[in-house]
């Protein structure tokens, strides 16, 4: 049986304001390399792919997929989700290098996701030199935070080399105690809602969407030195977003990341 849960109204606010050209979600390039003595890259990648493709257990959010019920949205949970759906593989020419990579991943990120089936996604992409392969995984940001995906998707890997079957990040791990990646227990939308109740929390959601974004500002006004709302300067980052998308990566030393902290 199907259960409808009403979104956050943050997460209201990341659905209605996604559009072709600001999409909402968040993404993690996963790059590997295999040893000298162990499978070639591809053959590794099609056991990634063959091991992805059996965990076709999912747990919540990633069975809610989203539906309109009485002009609102609404996550449906549903009772199972074709995994095919969300994992595919993608196969560059052979010995491809960082920047035809790159190039994939930055076209993949830029395109707005299906909203007829759960809003995640994961590409398992081979054909890459020097025996690596890739895994790059997408979330909606309405149905994960970027920092949570992350957590997650560094949790469904191992420390120890010879620890093996690791679930991924959709899947549940009941030894590990996992069981959902919900924060805490979704609100239930299974009564029919009154126009009353609907206009209410329409309101609300658009007054906290508010309160968060002005509170947002006023932490950063402060932290910079009281510089107002336009007063920055045009640089390549604060230019208006075009339906382009580009990743670009580099190596960074944590000396210079803890530098900027400060």
């Amino acid at each position: 049986m199907s259960t409808l849960h009403r979104p956050s109204p943050i997460d209201y606010l990341f659905l209605s304001a996604e559009t072709e050209r600001q999409p909402m979600h968040v993404g993690c390039l996963l790059r590997y390399r295999t040893a000298a003595d162990e499978l070639g890259a591809d053959d590794a990648a099609a056991a990634t792919l063959h091991a992805l493709l059996s965990r076709d257990e999912v747990m919540a959010p990633f069975n809610y997929r989203l539906v309109t019920r009485w002009g609102m949205p609404y996550w449906l949970e549903e009772a199972s989700v074709d995994i095919s759906q969300h994992v595919h593989h993608i196969h560059l020419p052979e010995g491809s290098g960082e920047q035809a990579l790159l190039d994939l991943v930055g076209a993949l990120h830029g395109r707005c996701m299906d909203r007829t089936a759960p809003l995640w996604r994961v590409w398992v992409i081979s054909g890459l030199a020097n025996r690596r392969y890739a895994v790059y995984c997408q979330i909606h940001h309405a149905l994960l935070d970027g920092v949570s995906g992350v957590r997650m998707i560094a949790g469904a890997h191992a420390t120890d080399p010879n620890e093996r079957n690791m679930n991924p990040f959709w899947a549940p791990d009941v030894a590990r105690g996992r069981t959902t990646a919900l924060a805490g227990k979704p609100d239930s939308a299974a009564a029919l809602p009154t126009a009353r109740a609907l206009g209410r929390r329409f309101l609300e959601a658009q007054v906290a969407a508010g309160q968060g974004l002005v509170k947002n500002w006023w932490q950063q006004r402060a932290e910079i030195g009281g510089c107002g709302l336009f007063s920055a300067p045009e640089t390549a980052l604060n230019k208006r977003v075009s339906e382009s998308r580009r990743l670009v990566a580099d190596s960074i030393s944590l000396s210079r990341i803890q530098s900027v902290a400060r």
